[in-house]
């Protein structure tokens, strides 16, 4: 599937980068430099001002800050994490997010309020488990929406002026969705992708949307494409025949902006944009924004260079949580780790319990190394199959005990002895009963059974054939009004599906639904397909799968307590840990305190990995090979694995090369074959690369302040190896 123009956020790494629709534009209270600004900034202490300029150059490296405070992008929208991972060190959205919280909290403390060019806004609200960052050009802002306003004003109303809409998106109770109703082209163009971008991508959107995003609903069975596809209100664009046909010609001319533009550093704003006047005009903007970004972190001075360039004005940011780091004494300590023992027993709550418990302790005693994270989750993945399994066999054995009394009941009615009951609680109106060609209007609450988990939710218009085939029987003969409590077996609901969010294998489906809405079509199937799904046991002993899970239940526990006590590395008191985790009797949401100490936690880690990052960058360069040439301040060499016979390179000029980026284990951390813009790269290249000669292949050896610094990548703040080889001075076309 094509990637969409608009740039996606990974809120939950942790559910596998589920498709997001680009950001969240929820702000609040903003703020802005100057001159004013500028003096309070010289009275402040050098070590707030030392985490300041961190802070700033960490967004502008990281985030698209550059290309509004430089260029004429509008706005540039960030996600301010509202409560942390797991385990989130070197995750990228965490470490962006506390970076932003941690800066934010700078601001406040200057405590100025004069109104500049450029405004910070942090959401008040939570969507998604976010806060918005946003940081916008007025300037920009005002003039985009007017150069766009009978756009606008058709979508929002003809009362709409650029400075309305200004001062709507400054409102702390506004979501800037909701102020453009939604609207992926109006969206796009704040963004800065310009008009006909905005209007394709809008579009792609919407088809890929359409053809390939399928979800499992409550109630709907498992497999429901003609559902989803008879709900779609989307129709062919003129001179198609077909949503596929248009999405095929559309995928022909639509690419990402990093396809037209040689790689820099920082990047260039990521999109979806037509080869067209208007996307080169926005990507030469881009770049030159980014060669003055470049230029402004490059700066002996580059507070006072920032400050020149910024006015900012400084609110109250009380939502926000605080980012100071807590003295980590005993007691802090203990709290933290029963905050991450209760983080994750929220995500998996069958694991609370003693044998995970009892595991976890041990973990955080244990001295020797943890596994790698790719090993844990596979362990994880394991202790969920063996759950599954154990589950399999327990979950059958009662839902048939279950239904087996229900054959001794006089009150239910029967449709299918020992699979589906009903009773009906309260008697519907008219002369219309239920029959399989209708489509239906429904709100219902479900249980699984055993009983666990209660949903809620309705359906508007869904065809009586695409509900589970189960619920489907139960519903027949029903009339507008009328209440209903439905039992079924799970061979009539999900047999034996397994899901780590909703289903467990061989549970019955216990529903209360009331019709609200009835409507005959001619076109859907007159009767309800009854067949059955596998609802078998796996032919083991129960006690077998029962110990097998425990085992490896017994062994992800004490992982997790390891990969927690590595992270603490601090002296840890066991009985003061197991004291608190023996007063959890259920797991509960974490208070925003407790949420606050893990990210201050979490910051501190990240500064104190950075120094040993430093550190360890220091001793490597003492082991660079004595072939290796030193370019400038023992910080990069250069060793020649093969002479090249080309034109020689010349500094500030565009290549194509192919380089693989290795940390000092040998581990490959990126590779990648692109053209390259030498005054706009790493300071490695820009400094290694001229008086090579085209086919060269040099080693380089990159300490921190020459590579990546303040990068939150994987290759960033390290020691590198980077492995260049030269091909061609020409820039490639990839479109």
């Amino acid at each position: 599937m094509m990637v969409s123009m608009f740039k996606k956020l990974t809120l939950s790494t942790e559910k596998g980068m589920k498709r997001v629709f680009f950001f969240f534009l929820l702000m609040v209270p903003f703020f802005s430099f100057s001159q004013e600004v500028r003096a309070t900034i010289g009275k402040i202490p050098d070590h707030y001002k030392e985490k300041l300029e961190i802070g700033l150059r960490h967004a502008l490296i990281n985030t698209e800050m550059g290309s509004v405070l430089h260029g004429n992008k509008p706005i540039c929208s960030e996600g301010i994490r509202v409560k942390n991972s797991l385990i989130s060190l070197y995750t990228r959205n965490d470490k962006d997010s506390l970076y932003l919280k941690s800066l934010c909290e700078i601001l406040q403390s200057l405590k100025v309020g004069y109104k500049g060019n450029f405004l910070i806004k942090i959401s008040e609200r939570e969507d998604f488990g976010f806060h918005e960052f946003l940081f916008i050009n007025k300037s920009a802002f005002l003039r985009t929406v007017n150069e766009n306003i009978t756009l606008f004003q058709y979508i929002l109303g003809p009362d709409v002026t650029a400075i309305k809409l200004l001062n709507k998106l400054l409102d702390p109770k506004e979501s800037t969705h909701s102020i453009l109703k939604d609207n992926c082209v109006l969206i796009g163009i704040v963004l800065g992708f310009g008009p006909q971008n905005s209007l394709v991508g809008s579009r792609e959107e919407l088809l890929s949307s359409n053809l390939f995003y399928e979800r499992l609903e409550p109630l709907l069975r498992e497999k429901n494409k003609r559902s989803m596809l008879q709900n779609q209100k989307s129709l062919p664009s003129f001179g198609y025949s077909s949503l596929q046909e248009e999405y095929t010609n559309l995928k022909k001319n639509f690419f990402l902006s990093t396809e037209f533009k040689e790689k820099g550093f920082p990047s260039i704003p990521t999109f979806g944009c037509q080869d067209s006047a208007e996307s080169c005009a926005i990507l030469k903007d881009f770049v030159q924004a980014r060669e003055n970004t470049r230029k402004l972190l490059d700066s002996s001075h580059f507070l006072k260079d920032f400050m020149q360039k910024s006015e900012i004005e400084i609110p109250s940011f009380d939502h926000l949580k605080k980012v100071t780091n807590n003295s980590l004494d005993e007691n802090t300590i203990a709290k933290i780790i029963a905050c991450l023992y209760e983080k994750f027993c929220l995500v998996n709550p069958s694991f609370h319990d003693k044998i995970w418990q009892e595991a976890f302790m041990e973990g955080l005693e244990a001295k020797s190394p943890s596994l790698p994270l790719k090993e844990y989750y596979k362990l994880l993945l394991e202790t969920e199959e063996a759950k599954k399994a154990y589950l399999n066999n327990v979950n059958l054995d009662q839902v048939n005990a279950f239904f087996q009394e229900f054959q001794k009941r006089s009150d239910l009615v029967c449709v299918i002895p020992g699979k589906i009951y009903y009773k009906v609680l309260e008697e519907g109106q008219g002369s219309t009963s239920l029959i399989p060609q209708m489509r239906i209007s429904l709100s219902y609450s479900l249980e699984d059974i055993p009983n666990e988990k209660t949903l809620f939710g309705c359906y508007d218009k869904v065809p009586l054939e695409n509900l589970v085939s189960g619920v489907s029987l139960g519903l027949l003969g029903m009339k507008i009004g009328e209440r209903r409590e439905i039992w079924v077996h799970p061979e009539y609901a999900y047999g034996s599906t397994y899901d780590l969010d909703r289903y467990k294998p061989n549970v019955g489906l216990h529903t209360k639904i009331e019709l609200l809405q009835a409507e005959y079509c001619s076109d859907l199937k007159n009767d309800i397909s009854s067949n059955t799904l596998v609802c078998k046991k796996i032919n083991h002993p129960e006690n077998e799968l029962r110990n097998r899970y425990e085992e490896l239940k017994k062994k992800a526990g004490f992982f997790y307590g390891k990969a927690v006590g590595s992270l603490l590395q601090y002296g840890i008191d066991l009985k003061v840990v197991s004291k608190i985790l023996k007063e959890k009797k259920k797991p509960q949401k974490l208070s925003l305190e407790e949420e606050n100490m893990i990210s201050s936690f979490y910051l501190s880690l990240y500064e104190k990995q950075k120094v040993e990052d430093n550190l360890q960058a220091q001793k490597q360069i003492l082991l660079v090979p004595s072939s290796a040439k030193r370019i400038q301040k023992s910080k990069l060499y250069v060793e020649c694995l093969k002479k090249g016979e080309g034109p020689v390179i010349k500094k500030d000029q565009i290549i194509e090369i192919r380089c693989c980026l290795k940390n000092h284990r040998g581990m490959i951390l990126h590779q990648f074959l692109s053209t390259v813009d030498l005054k706009n790269s790493i300071k490695a290249f820009q400094l290694a690369l001229p008086s090579q000669k085209v086919g060269s292949k040099v080693r380089l050896y990159i300490h921190p302040d020459f590579g990546f610094k303040e990068c939150s990548k994987p290759y960033g703040d390290v020691f590198l190896i980077g492995e260049v080889e030269i091909i061609s001075t020409k820039i490639v076309k990839t479109r």
